[in-house]
């Protein structure tokens, strides 16, 4: 990984400031102290910073241009933790893909088990059980290298990541709605309800109702939406936000999905950082994917409340954020609280448990 300008005008502070990294708006920042504050004011508070330049190397700044073959702690420094940092990362990323591939195999092969699948579905679901194969094959070899910097394993751990990615999304359009991916089997069928995935899930009363109230003591949802969850988890617990996989998962969002993936990602991912979903969704989404995936969610939320009658219940959150999709300048990230407002309530009208008092606002 390069060091650019801004993260030379930050290096002096490094041992001395507390670094911060975000990815807000998509864009990954790495920052010593506010962005609006001049790398000259920033070196009048810091006494001990500008002592180590001015004794260890003078030679390094002028009128902060950098003399990039200088020889310095800092510098030096700088390059080791990047490499740690984004050593660490690589790993991470390798072991989040290689569970993924592993999840991903045991639905496709769970898929091949069942016999409401047509041929051509079959070598649909055994070319990517193959695709699988080889990256994991790649993640495996990169797991054990040895020579490699560690932004180097990174770089090649995010490529595999990227495509293990484009599998999984792939895996989940065999057997969709009304079959589109067609059949040449000789029984005739033209393709698998998405339905048909999930026999397991269909009418499933929430488990364990201990104390009586109509809401299951843990969750219930569908395969498909706990793979989406850890699709989504991916897309945006990374180095940047994954923007092309963010947008596709999304956009598979509906009224008939929505409250299972909101459930599975508390169930799974939820309590990492005590972020929902939609906590989730509004950090790492920039403005437009705001405003156009958050009136999607909201219409899927709308038209279930509709269906389970508890419309009025969340109209008042609805409002909320209608007000705030409709600002001309940003979107407020706390109107995620008025998501899981209405989320919990039509989770509880189908017997199902979301516990808000979990998540951090």
């Amino acid at each position: 990984m390069g060091i650019d300008a801004v993260s030379l005008g930050n290096i002096p502070y490094w041992p001395y400031l507390p670094m911060g990294v975000t990815n807000f708006g998509g864009d990954t920042q790495v920052f010593t102290i506010p962005d609006y504050a001049s790398s000259q004011i920033g070196c009048t508070l810091n006494g001990q910073g500008l002592a180590a330049i001015q004794g260890q190397a003078p030679t390094l700044y002028n009128n902060w241009g950098v003399s990039l073959g200088n020889t310095n702690p800092f510098i030096g420094g700088m390059e080791q933790q990047i490499e740690q940092v984004t050593g660490n990362m690589g790993i991470q990323t390798i072991n989040s893909c290689l569970a993924t591939i592993a999840m991903t195999k045991n639905r496709l092969n769970a898929m091949l088990l069942q016999g409401n699948y047509s041929d051509k579905q079959k070598k649909q679901i055994e070319k990517l059980l193959e695709k699988l194969d080889e990256q994991e094959a790649k993640l495996n070899d990169l797991a054990a290298e040895t020579e490699l910097s560690g932004s180097e394993v990174y770089k090649k751990a995010a490529a595999i990541e990227k495509s293990v990615r484009a599998i999984v999304t792939e895996a989940g359009k065999i057997g969709k709605a009304n079959g589109s991916s067609g059949s040449s089997g000789a029984d005739g069928n033209d393709g698998v309800d998405v339905d048909d995935l999930n026999d397991d899930d269909d009418d499933v009363e929430p488990a364990d109702d201990e104390d009586g109230d109509g809401i299951g003591d843990h969750a219930t949802y569908s395969d498909e939406a706990f793979v989406m969850a850890d699709r989504f988890y991916n897309a945006t617990y990374c180095w940047g936000t994954e923007d092309e996989e963010f947008n596709a998962i999304c956009e598979e969002i509906n009224q008939d999905n929505v409250i299972d993936v909101m459930l599975a990602w508390k169930d799974t991912h939820g309590s990492e950082k005590g972020e929902s979903f939609m906590t989730a969704f509004m950090w790492d989404a920039d403005r437009d994917q705001k405003i156009k995936y958050g009136k999607q969610i909201k219409n899927a939320l709308m038209i279930k409340a509709r269906e389970l009658g508890v419309l009025d219940k969340c109209r008042a959150d609805f409002a909320e954020i209608d007000k705030e999709m409709r600002s001309w300048f940003w979107v407020d990230n706390d109107v995620a609280k008025n998501y899981d407002n209405i989320i919990k309530i039509i989770a509880e009208a189908e017997g199902q448990p979301y516990n808000t008092a979990d998540f951090k606002y």
